[in-house]
């Protein structure tokens, strides 16, 4: 009990308080009066627990900053106005308003660039530096799903090309070769119909490696009677291989109805149900199949039997 007192009035010495631990303001100013206004749109946090929360809060400024085009913004020590406030000075300096990126041809396609700039030429393209982050985190996004999930995207060569203007060359790393699925694995449903692996979900071996689309591909599982799907699809690299592993879980929808009675025909001597029976089921033999009865006999001899047997993708064709 005295340790766990002594840890508490240590922490809060750090910052003497009315005898309870402060939350830290923080106060961000500019260079002047307009570079603290565009400081403020920022909307930035200005209430923190504690001073590490506070520091990495200045990070997250400066870093907004660079993507609205203020490259080159520094930020002066923190200074301790009293016991919670705290000061940072944010000198902005020259806002950039463009950029110009230099990219292989032979590697990038065109219509792709076309679908974040409407200035593309035969070896750059133009952008508005506020767009640059999220463009290239969409070019990485589409090179991914065409199987390489790890390439890696940067500009090198930052230059200032004129007033305003930058000009970079973007360096796109690959692997050597295109990632494809090389197995795919059911987890907790291990009996699940392969045939509706491969043509239900139409996701099979060979195919080259999108996760998002795989997801999407696997959200029809859970439109089925007989499975569901009860986590996000996951997959595992090794240098050689692509894994996928798919989560189903078998869900019970038989269903039983019915009252059937039964006795003797005063004509023929017979023996004759009356009643109704209606029976469904579903998957009991891991084959997707379906089997449906219904019976309905009333006293005035009107009878009615049906009975249907779906096979799906019976011996495994669609």
């Amino acid at each position: 009990m005295k340790k766990t007192l002594f840890l508490f009035f240590l922490l809060c010495s750090v910052i003497p308080t009315n005898g309870v631990c402060q939350n830290l303001t923080l106060s961000v100013i500019g260079h002047d009066i307009m570079e603290t206004q565009m400081i403020d749109s920022l909307g930035y946090v200005k209430t923190h627990k504690n001073f590490s929360l506070l520091s990495s809060q200045i990070d997250t400024i400066q870093k907004n900053l660079v993507n609205i085009g203020f490259l080159e913004n520094e930020a002066s020590k923190i200074e301790r106005e009293n016991d919670s406030t705290f000061l940072v000075k944010i000198h902005l300096k020259k806002k950039y308003n463009t950029i110009y990126i230099y990219y292989n041809k032979n590697i990038l396609d065109l219509k792709l660039l076309n679908l974040i700039s409407s200035q593309v030429f035969s070896d750059y393209f133009i952008l508005p530096i506020d767009q640059v982050e999220e463009s290239l985190r969409f070019i990485n996004s589409k090179i991914s799903n065409k199987g390489y999930p790890f390439s890696k995207l940067k500009l090198s060569n930052i230059e200032i090309a004129n007033e305003g203007v930058l000009k970079a060359t973007l360096i796109l790393n690959l692997e050597n070769q295109i990632r494809k699925i090389n197995n795919v694995t059911i987890k907790g449903y291990d009996k699940f119909p392969k045939s509706f692996l491969k043509h239900y979900l139409h996701i099979k071996p060979g195919q080259i490696f999108d996760l998002n689309l795989v997801k999407r591909k696997t959200e029809p599982l859970n439109s089925l009677r007989f499975a569901k799907q009860i986590k996000s699809p996951e997959v595992l690299f090794t240098k050689d291989s692509t894994s996928l592993y798919i989560y189903i879980e078998k869900t019970k929808s038989n269903t039983f109805d019915g009252f059937l009675g039964f006795g003797t025909d005063e004509k023929t001597n017979a023996l004759d149900f009356n009643g109704y029976l209606n029976l469904n089921l579903v998957n009991n033999l891991n084959y997707g199949e379906s089997f449906s009865l219904q019976y309905k006999s009333t006293q005035n001899s009107q009878k009615l039997f049906q009975a249907d047997l779906g096979m799906p993708y019976f011996l495994n064709t669609p």
